[in-house]
């Protein structure tokens, strides 16, 4: 499994440093989004999204109940999507902070067996 970590659903620019909001959180995340992603590049009006919040050890705990086991785990410090305007694209083709910045997890990758 590879998702948007948990931390970066949290992470947000306060006075163009970044910052975590709160990532023990339980509920429904909310944002405001002008994109959509039923169809690639597709503008819409800006709406809301919701997002149930979650942490990596509900996750583990979740695939685990499900008779998982992990094999590993790896977080990755790039995303498959813009969340900022500050992040560019690297040679790789992945979204990253500019250098200089903090690193902070944006994907998530559980190996997990039967």
């Amino acid at each position: 499994m590879v998702d948007t970590h948990p931390v970066a659903h949290s992470l947000v620019l306060v006075n163009g440093s970044l910052a975590i909001e709160s990532y023990l959180f339980e509920g429904l995340l909310t944002q405001k989004v002008a994109r959509s992603y039923e169809a690639r590049g597709h503008v819409s009006p800006v709406s809301t999204r919701l997002q149930l919040s979650c942490t990596v050890s509900e996750i583990l705990e979740a695939l685990g109940g499900a008779g998982l086991s992990m094999v590993a785990i790896q977080e990755f410090p790039f995303s498959h999507y813009r969340k900022f305007d500050t992040m560019r694209l690297d040679a790789k083709g992945w979204w990253v902070f500019p250098a200089g910045w903090p690193q902070a997890p944006m994907l998530l990758k559980v190996k997990m067996v039967k």
